[in-house]
């Protein structure tokens, strides 16, 4: 936790049990950044909840997508921007709205990522 704590700018940040054991099933096989994007994200959930520990809620918050809705249209492309919608808000939500740093968690330019908000006409609410 301090590696992920220090570049926030936070001191050590205590895990619970729960959470810490729940980190350790999720699949990052090698995969570094990932489990300290992870981590970062619960930290945010966990701060704007109030709390001074990460519990695992913040964990799941940070992990979980939730399922696809069913698309309006029974079309793949239907399916697909409802999908690209779902995604675009859930890390924006991570984000707080910050457009870059959610662009680069989806692997896509803030430029795609804008055109994306406008087309889907997402707010910040």
């Amino acid at each position: 936790m301090i590696v992920a704590s220090s570049k926030l700018g936070l001191d050590e940040v205590p895990i619970s049990d729960e959470a810490l054991a729940y980190l350790q099933t999720l699949p990052f096989p090698g995969n570094v950044r990932e489990l300290m994007n992870t981590v970062e994200q619960a930290i945010d959930s966990m701060q704007m909840d109030g709390a001074a520990t990460i519990e695992l809620g913040h964990v799941r918050d940070a992990t979980h997508q939730a399922p696809c809705a069913p698309a309006e249209s029974a079309s793949l492309k239907g399916a697909v921007d409802a999908f690209t919608k779902q995604m675009v808000e859930a890390a924006l939500k991570r984000h707080r709205h910050k457009q870059i740093p959610s662009a680069a968690e989806l692997g896509i330019s803030d430029r795609y990522l804008r055109d994306l908000i406008t087309k889907f006409e997402i707010s910040k609410e």
